[in-house]
């Protein structure tokens, strides 16, 4: 499934949260992710960014998640949004309470079906097994 064929489950119609964490690439992510979500169909209206600084984008991306003020999340990708698994599970048991996606650039998630959920997880690790491998090498 490709984002850019996106199903009709996606809801354009209602705001999408934007979360940017990588301090390094925040403003390109900012940029791209934008750009990937107006591709998708949204408007500059429905669209809110949370940037991550020092906890405080984080803490406010889970408050709006638990006022149900949008139905899909982007993400840069699975593995560099998240300095903790516990991060990553804390977001997906959120999104499947209030039946909110997560959408990447290359992927659709919809954390009511299993299947997704371990798919996520397994590339979530995948990424941090490659992040760790490469410190170790460098």
């Amino acid at each position: 499934m490709t984002p850019t064929h996106h199903p009709s489950y996606l809801s354009l119609d209602a705001p999408i949260a934007i979360y940017v964490r990588s301090k390094s690439e925040r403003e390109q992510q900012g940029r791209d992710l934008l750009a990937f979500a107006r591709k998708q169909g949204w408007r500059d209206e429905q669209i809110c960014i949370y940037i991550q600084e020092e906890n405080e984008g984080w803490h406010r991306l889970i408050e709006a998640l638990r006022e149900s003020s949008f139905k899909t999340i982007l993400l840069t990708d699975e593995g560099s949004q998240w300095t903790t698994r516990f991060e990553l599970e804390l977001l997906v048991r959120q999104c499947k309470e209030k039946s909110v996606l997560i959408l990447t650039p290359k992927m659709i998630y919809d954390c009511a079906s299993e299947v997704d959920v371990l798919l996520l997880l397994r590339k979530y690790a995948l990424d941090e097994a490659h992040h760790t491998n490469k410190q170790e090498a460098g």
